[in-house]
């Protein structure tokens, strides 16, 4: 009492890939592995590219000479201040 779908089933139970699709199966694996690999690589060098631009933006906004460290120092900053030449007196000032 055998049922012509269960012999169907028992015939083709044993069948194994090709050859050729076993290599595409590795191939894909194996390129999934490198890329895997250099993710991480990647990511670090991102970051430290991100790191490296935004210690040299806020180089670039720090003045060279700190106001108050000496009244010299203090003097020479405010000298090279760049103002607007239009700039009339302050309104208030009596």
């Amino acid at each position: 009492m055998t049922d012509p779908l269960d012999a169907l089933y028992r015939s083709t139970a044993r069948e194994t890939p090709t050859a050729a699709a076993d290599a595409a199966v590795f191939r894909a694996a194996a390129a999934q592995v490198e890329r895997r690999r250099r993710a991480p690589l990647l990511a670090l060098a991102a970051v430290l590219l991100v790191a490296v631009l935004v210690m040299q933006s806020r180089e670039a906004v720090r003045p060279a000479i700190t106001p108050g460290a000496s009244p010299e120092a203090t003097r020479a900053y405010l000298m090279n201040l760049q103002t607007p030449q239009d700039a009339g007196p302050a309104e208030g000032n009596g």
